[in-house]
């Protein structure tokens, strides 16, 4: 298991950029997609919950 996705995000280019043949290239390209796809939701998710500035401030006094 890899404990961030970005290190998992990161292998995946590498083994896509060392893949010899054709179907090794696809089923790493897919792999990282997905894992792209999972990064964007994360990330989404993170935006949606983060307090907007007016709460922040208030929060922060």
């Amino acid at each position: 298991m890899h404990p961030r996705l970005e290190d998992k995000i990161q292998e995946l280019c590498s083994k896509a950029i060392a893949a010899k043949e054709q179907p090794e290239i696809e089923a790493a390209i897919a792999e990282l997609r997905a894992a792209l796809k999972e990064h964007i939701h994360k990330m989404r998710e993170r935006v949606i919950s983060f307090p907007e500035p007016e709460r922040r401030k208030a929060a922060a006094e």
